[in-house]
């Protein structure tokens, strides 16, 4: 058997990975439940169905989303959450394009959710909000953050922080551990900025 060897991109979920190949397709292995290798058999290295033209990849727990060229997202796998954002609870063997979004610069998925970075510099969240993941309530379409307008980096996961154009780093979601680094431990469904060390 011939190794993959025209990866571009590596991401890593829950028992699977996915690949971004050269061409702009996408290859991923491991688990298909859910249908979360984007096909409805799997045999080793598997094509996910009718994608291509792909720029970047976030693969969730249970769900995929590729992020591609023309700036529009398609999301595959699970979706009881809402995570592949077409606006529906069904899951998807086939991609299925996130509701409204055409300028995509960056994207990021956490276990059951999904942000994105618009051009302009405005975040964009959908699916899972427990506790308060998205800064904002559970959507199955993606929701346009209110008051972060300037970002320059997103990343999303428990709790989802975003980087701004001055520096300034901000975040939401989950907090019992303190990892909003507001100095508080408190769950927050609004972006806190983060405090310099010796002011948390």
């Amino acid at each position: 058997m011939v190794g993959l060897r025209d990866a571009t991109q590596l991401s890593v979920g829950y028992q699977r990975t996915c690949a971004r190949r050269l061409g702009g397709t996408v290859v991923c292995w491991g688990s298909n439940q859910f249908a979360s290798l984007g096909a409805e058999e799997h045999d080793g290295r598997t094509p996910v169905t009718e994608l291509d033209f792909v720029v970047d990849l976030a693969v969730g727990w249970r769900h995929s989303c590729a992020r591609l060229a023309s700036g529009a997202v398609r999301c595959w796998g699970a979706n009881e959450s809402g995570q592949l954002g077409d606006g529906s609870l069904m899951g998807a063997v086939t991609p299925v394009y996130v509701r409204g979004l055409t300028s995509v610069v960056e994207l990021s998925t956490g276990g059951s959710n999904g942000c994105v970075r618009h051009a302009s510099g405005r975040l964009s969240c959908w699916g899972s909000n427990t506790p308060d993941r998205l800064g904002f309530t559970r959507a199955l379409s993606p929701v346009a953050s209110p008051t972060i307008v300037d970002a320059v980096e997103v990343d999303a996961g428990g709790h989802g922080c975003a980087r701004r154009a001055t520096g300034a780093v901000v975040c939401w979601g989950r907090n019992g551990f303190g990892q909003l680094g507001n100095g508080r431990t408190r769950h927050d469904n609004t972006a806190v900025e983060v405090l310099p060390p010796d002011e948390a």
